[in-house]
């Protein structure tokens, strides 16, 4: 991909059928229904740089909002995606080493943590949000 690189006037056809599609079954408060006629429909990424399903490339200076500092698809975390999940792919309610290790790194890098605690009313965390629903508490 290289961008910015536009084949149809945005928003393309395929654009518009699937935020039509998308109008119509995705609840109103969902992530989804601030999107306006412009949104770009993603068909893949990597980097910087997505492209939507019409064939246009953008680059990306929303990056998941903080949630993809490394970049769309970047080899190193598809890797490490690519072998948590032949292991396991969630145990929110069980230990498991990759929770603990996580937690040691988190209380590693912010000393004045002793103790973490998910703080989150939603019982669903987006994936914007993960390091939001994390406060400091003493056990």
């Amino acid at each position: 991909m290289k961008a910015p690189q536009m084949r149809v006037p945005h928003p393309g056809p395929k654009t518009r059928e699937q935020l039509e599609r998308l109008g119509r079954y995705e609840a109103k408060a969902g992530l989804s229904s601030g999107m306006t006629p412009d949104t770009v429909m993603i068909e893949r990424a990597l980097g910087a740089e997505v492209e939507d399903v019409d064939g246009n490339v953008f680059l990306d200076f929303v990056s998941g909002f903080g949630s993809l500092n490394a970049g769309h698809c970047h080899p190193r975390v598809v890797e490490a995606v690519r072998e948590q999940a032949g292991k396991l792919h969630q145990a929110m309610s069980l230990g498991s080493k990759v929770r603990l290790d996580l937690e040691e790194k988190v209380i590693s890098l912010v000393p004045r943590l002793s103790f973490l605690e998910a703080a989150c009313t939603n019982q669903v965390v987006k994936e914007e949000e993960p390091f939001e629903c994390i406060r400091c508490s003493k056990p």
